[in-house]
C-alpha cells in the first residue's frame, strides 16, 4: 500500500478495466521449432528467455523536481509465453489535470513503440519477424494472469488482420488517442513503420 508520502504515485490495484492491450508474436516460430540447426536453436532459447526479463507489473509514477518541471514514468505490465508478448497499460489518468493525461498518451505510445522496435530487432537478428494487433478493451493483467475482451481483440487482429509482418490498431485506439490529442503532442500512428491503422 502506498503511505501518504507517496501521494504521487497513483493507487495500482489491480482491476478489470479498460486498457490499451498488444498481443505480438514471431512470425514462422511455430515450424522454425522443429526444423532449425543447433546454433538457430540455441539463438532462439536465447531470445526467449532474455524475453522473461521483460516482464513487469504495471506502474506510474509523477515525480516533482526540486528544480521545477514534472518527470512522469510508466512501466507497462508485460507477460510472455513462449514466442507471445502481450503488453498493457491502465488508461486510468495518471493524475486528475487534463494536460497531464495528454503526457499519458505520449507515453503509452512512444513507450510501446520503444518496445516494440527492441522486440523487433532482437527477433531480427536470428531471422524472425513480429506481428500483432493492439486494441483498447477491459482487460485483467496482473500477478501472472492476463485474460479479458481486449487480449481476446488483440490475439484475433494478429490472427486474421495484420497479414503482414506489422502491428495492426484497432479503430478502438484511434477513437480513444482522439484526433485532438494526436494534434496536440504531436504523435500521427503514419509516423511509426510497423503502426498501422486497422481499415
Amino acid at each position: 500500500m502506498n503511505s501518504p508520502a507517496d501521494s504521487n504515485t497513483p493507487a495500482l490495484e489491480p482491476r478489470y478495466e479498460e486498457q490499451f492491450t498488444a498481443f505480438v508474436d514471431f512470425l514462422g516460430f511455430s515450424e522454425a521449432s522443429t526444423d532449425i540447426d543447433v546454433e538457430t536453436r540455441l539463438k532462439v532459447l536465447a531470445l526467449l528467455q532474455s524475453l522473461t526479463t521483460l516482464r513487469s507489473e504495471f506502474a506510474a509514477t509523477i515525480t516533482e523536481n526540486p528544480g521545477g518541471g514534472t518527470s512522469y514514468a510508466i512501466t507497462p505490465a508485460i507477460s510472455t509465453f513462449s514466442d507471445h508478448i502481450v503488453v498493457s497499460y491502465p488508461l486510468q489518468p495518471i493524475a486528475a489535470k487534463e494536460t497531464q493525461e495528454t503526457i499519458q498518451v505520449i507515453l503509452t505510445l512512444g513507450q510501446f513503440q520503444n518496445l516494440l522496435a527492441m522486440v523487433a530487432a532482437a527477433a531480427l537478428e536470428i531471422g524472425f519477424l513480429i506481428r500483432g494487433g493492439a486494441t483498447v478493451g477491459r482487460l485483467y493483467h496482473a500477478n501472472g494472469v492476463v485474460f479479458g475482451e481486449a487480449l481476446v481483440e488483440a490475439s484475433s487482429l494478429e490472427a486474421r488482420t495484420a497479414i503482414y509482418p506489422r502491428v495492426v490498431l484497432s479503430n478502438r485506439i484511434t477513437e480513444k488517442f482522439s484526433a485532438e490529442y494526436r494534434d496536440r503532442v504531436g504523435i500521427s500512428t503514419k509516423s511509426i513503420p510497423w503502426l498501422a491503422g486497422r481499415s
